[in-house]
C-alpha cells in the first residue's frame, strides 16, 4: 500500500506544479475544499469534511508545500473531489 500512497503522492505533486502557472496551489484547493456545501455520505460525512486538512500549511512537510502528507485513505477520498476541482475551476486549455 506504501507504494500506491507514494506514487498518489507524486501525481498531486505533479498536479500543483501543472496548475502554478494558473494560480493554483494548495491554499486554493484548501478554501475550495472548506466550503461548507459539500455533501457527504453520513458514514463518512466526519473525516470527509475534514479533507481539506491535507491541504492546510501546518500540514505542509517541512515547509514544502509542494509535498503531500496524507494516508493511503485521505489520497482516495481526495481523488474524487480534485477531479471535480478540476473540471469546475481550472479553466480549459485555449
Amino acid at each position: 500500500m506504501a507504494v500506491h500512497a507514494e506514487a498518489s503522492r507524486r501525481q498531486a505533486a505533479a498536479f500543483f506544479a501543472a496548475c502554478e502557472p494558473i494560480g493554483v496551489n494548495h491554499s486554493t484547493v484548501c478554501e475550495y475544499l472548506k466550503n461548507p456545501g459539500w455533501g457527504f455520505p453520513q458514514a463518512s460525512r466526519h473525516t470527509s469534511s475534514k479533507l481539506w486538512r491535507v491541504f492546510d500549511s501546518h500540514r505542509s512537510s517541512g515547509g514544502e508545500h509542494e509535498k503531500i502528507r496524507a494516508s493511503s485513505s485521505e489520497l482516495l477520498g481526495l481523488y474524487g473531489l480534485l477531479r471535480h476541482f478540476v473540471e469546475t475551476q481550472v479553466p480549459a486549455e485555449s
